[in-house]
């Protein structure tokens, strides 16, 4: 056998023994085959876009204009370093970067 069919046998093996383990339930096939009628699907409804305005609100509150200019990609890579500091984070970085 060549390097590639034993490697195809043992994903095969692999992949049983797991399947085996999960004790997953498989369905038989049927004794006679079942006629499963296809039909061509309706058409889709548009929605009729020209009911609808466009309109742009103006920030009045002073709290709600400090929040639009508020750039959350640093509060993202600060929580992002807390996460990375934690000692399981990281252990689990470890084994990912072995891949």
């Amino acid at each position: 056998m060549t390097l590639f069919d034993n490697m195809v046998n043992k994903i095969n093996n692999q992949t049983v023994s797991i399947l085996m383990r999960g004790q997953i339930p498989v369905q038989e096939a049927p004794e006679q085959p079942q006629r499963v009628e296809v039909r061509e699907a309706a058409p889709e409804r548009r929605q009729d876009m020209s009911k609808y305005r466009e309109q742009k609100q103006d920030l009045n509150d002073p709290n709600q204009q400090a929040a639009a200019q508020q750039d959350t990609r640093e509060a993202v890579r600060r929580k992002w370093q807390e996460i990375q500091e934690l000692p399981r984070a990281r252990e689990v970085m470890k084994i990912g970067d072995r891949k």
